[in-house]
């Protein structure tokens, strides 16, 4: 395979020298040479090849969406050659771009804090029967982000449990339902969400975030639970010290000496606080 794939890109490159300024075959060349650097797990070059691409055609599409894609998974990235690409594509002629590029615009310009022109877009490849998993899923979470964040959260619960419907082995539906149970303040629902996404993927990050809400609830049995898994995926994770702390006998003086010696751990230095205050220390 690997031989193949050192060949193709030999191909691509030979086809880049004797293109002659023909801007077609620079563009086939240069997106040749991207998926060969997506394979080999080299992003920045695959980007770089991309942009090439588009610079040789700029109503490339299939250069846009990957493009697009890729800077999406890069978190604070604000390069935005993707989004003017379709977006120009899109107003010169609305049908062209098919439900994968559609949610990839839709995303990009969420990204770019246009959630209202995301929303409409988004809403336009949701209605698509060709759009299917996985772009249908991005697509749903994306909308309810967006419907979340302007705290409209019945339409956010239903795109989740869409989403849910559509991909039931991803995580990431069962995280936002658990992050919308608990800004309604229902924990346990919360945690049952918590306890699905972790059934499907355990990390560190989620069983974090569960234990806080098992510790907020004092659910000392699934807060030590929770505790000693994380443990595993994060030696000396604070927030699973503190659960342990509070599960002994004499709570109060466990977690005042981890206080102790954790002075800068905020998670820590609460929870001796909130514990201290229950003890009536700071009654006057």
């Amino acid at each position: 395979m690997l031989g193949d794939l050192d060949a193709a890109h030999a191909a691509f490159r030979q086809a880049l020298h004797q293109a002659a300024g023909d801007r077609e075959v620079l563009t086939t060349a240069y997106r040749g040479l991207a998926r060969t650097y997506l394979v080999r797990g080299e992003p920045d070059k695959a980007i770089r090849e991309l942009k090439k691409a588009l610079a040789e055609d700029p109503g490339d599409l299939e250069a846009a969406t990957t493009l697009g894609e890729m800077l999406l998974a890069e978190p604070g990235t604000r390069d935005e050659i993707a989004l003017v690409t379709l977006e120009r594509v899109d107003r010169q002629d609305e049908g062209r771009l098919e439900a994968a590029a559609l949610t990839v615009l839709g995303r990009l310009q969420a990204h770019a804090g246009r959630p209202d022109d995301a929303r409409r877009t988004l809403e336009r490849a949701r209605a698509l029967p060709s759009l299917v998993s996985p772009q249908r899923t991005e697509a749903l979470l994306a909308l309810a982000e967006i419907a979340v964040a302007r705290a409209d959260l019945a339409a956010g619960h239903a795109l989740l449990l869409e989403a849910l419907a559509v991909a039931p082995a991803d995580p990431r539906p069962h995280l936002r339902l658990a992050e919308l149970h608990q800004a309604t303040q229902n924990p346990t629902a919360a945690l049952a969400a918590y306890d699905r996404a972790l059934a499907l993927a355990e990390s560190s990050s989620v069983l974090s975030a569960a234990l806080h809400v098992a510790i907020a609830i004092g659910d000392t049995e699934r807060s030590v639970r929770l505790a000693r898994r994380l443990i595993v995926l994060a030696p000396g994770a604070p927030i699973a010290e503190v659960a342990l702390a509070l599960a002994d006998p004499d709570a109060r003086t466990a977690v005042a000496r981890l206080a102790s010696r954790h002075p800068d751990a905020l998670d820590v230095q609460l929870e001796a606080a909130r514990v201290e205050f229950a003890a009536g220390s700071f009654a006057t």
